[in-house]
């Protein structure tokens, strides 16, 4: 099976439905601002501006130093355009979701000739199995629930759709890999002591020089004994030399507001793959 090709059909048509999903949102925020506001037409000639009701012919002039006035129906009219610009992006989204083939190995294969299939029998029957590195975070076991592609077991289905992103890219990524770190700790006589602390990233990317960049997939972030959680682990990253940007990303998401693999992709773009080039140099 070409894992990666699979991985790009299916984040193909995930960043299509996220796009589309954000997008749908985006257009709905618009309505609401634009719900019993009427459009004002402004005109500019000579130096000086102009306005009127679309239902009136009579123009009123504008001070240039009535600045709300004239932000207000410059708002008005951004608001406007981008509702065009929107409807006309969810159109042109949802024919393209409507007419993306599905392409699965096995669709692949039975389109071969005969011989060609024969091959890739043998091929298959003969490759030497490749074992995937699964989690080594002992804790909560059952919690993983969510297969990857080629395997790897997960979480939640925002690291599995991470994942199969950062596989998509060729990254030499390992989830819930342990990282031992030191806690410092300070006792009630004031005497400050360190103490080991195994932790487990969601994600490990190593680089061909063998940097280490790691990536959280906070979810749950509109619960609050979430977020006290995560910031402890954030501080005890930072105390051991591992921050934004240098080293962490850190991606949020809420029920209200999920993670868009749109912008994860334009992480990877800016955050990762320039160091990855760089190591190539």
């Amino acid at each position: 099976m070409d894992l990666r090709k699979e991985n790009e059909n299916e984040m193909l048509k995930r960043m299509i439905e996220d796009e589309l999903r954000y997008e749908e949102m985006e257009l709905e925020k618009i309505k609401t601002g634009l719900k019993d506001v009427k459009e004002l037409v402004l005109t500019y000639s000579k130096g000086q501006f102009h306005y009127r009701k679309k239902s009136e012919t009579k123009y009123r002039y504008i001070k240039k130093s009535d600045r709300d006035l004239l932000k207000k129906i410059s708002g008005i009219r951004y608001m406007i355009e981008k509702f065009k610009i929107l409807e006309s992006n969810i159109r042109v989204l949802k024919i393209l979701l409507s007419r993306l083939s599905d392409y699965d190995e096995e669709a692949v294969y039975n389109k071969m000739p005969k011989a060609h299939r024969k091959a890739a029998d043998y091929l298959r029957e003969t490759a030497p199995s490749e074992k995937v590195i699964q989690s080594e975070n002992p804790k909560h076991r059952e919690d993983l629930t969510k297969t990857a592609l080629d395997g790897l077991k997960l979480r939640s289905k925002n690291e599995l759709d991470v994942y199969h992103v950062l596989k998509g890219y060729d990254l030499n990524v390992r989830y819930e890999k342990a990282l031992v770190l030191k806690e410092r700790i300070v006792m009630p006589n004031g005497e400050v002591v360190e103490k080991e602390v195994t932790v487990y990233p969601d994600f490990t990317i190593i680089l061909p020089d063998g940097f280490k960049i790691y990536w959280e997939v906070c979810g749950l972030y509109d619960k609050p004994s979430y977020r006290r959680n995560q910031f402890d682990k954030f501080n005890l990253y930072y105390d051991n030399g591992i921050y934004l940007p240098y080293n962490l990303i850190v991606t949020m998401e809420s029920d209200e507001k999920p993670i868009n693999m749109v912008l994860i992709r334009r992480i990877i773009e800016a955050e990762i793959l320039p160091r990855i080039k760089e190591c190539s140099k």
